[in-house]
């Protein structure tokens, strides 16, 4: 199984880390539905599912293309990688959350554009 990007792949150089806070929430893996009755149920569907969410301020042009291809590369939510919060150091098996991959440019009168860009993952059960 693939892993996080912690390497820019054109330079070899480390990859910054995420911008603080990280948001960290717990989303329900509930089945719902109305029964013949009229009584709506609700039945739990398997464990719950932990998402986070981080920043990324002024990656530059080789960062933002690193982890644009493996965006690509996992198909966006299609394939599970390893990830490792950088808080607490525990490693999660994730999705992509993000049905895209946008970054906003900043910066132009430097050698190279810096980017900003918001990730969503979530825990695959």
């Amino acid at each position: 199984m693939e892993t996080y990007p912690t390497t820019d792949t054109t330079t070899g150089k480390p990859m910054p880390n995420c911008s603080l806070p990280i948001s960290y929430g717990i989303k329900t893996n509930n089945i719902s539905f109305i029964s013949d009755s009229g009584i709506e149920e609700v039945r739990p569907k398997g464990r719950l599912k932990q998402t986070f969410d981080f920043s990324y301020k002024a990656l530059t042009d080789t960062q933002y293309k690193t982890l644009k291809d493996f965006y690509i590369a996992r198909k966006g939510s299609y394939s599970a990688f390893k990830w490792t919060d950088p808080v607490s150091k525990e490693e999660f098996t994730v999705r992509f959350k993000m049905e895209a991959f946008a970054a906003k440019s900043f910066a132009h009168n430097f050698k190279t554009p810096l980017y900003s860009l918001d990730v969503q993952l979530e825990e695959v059960l």
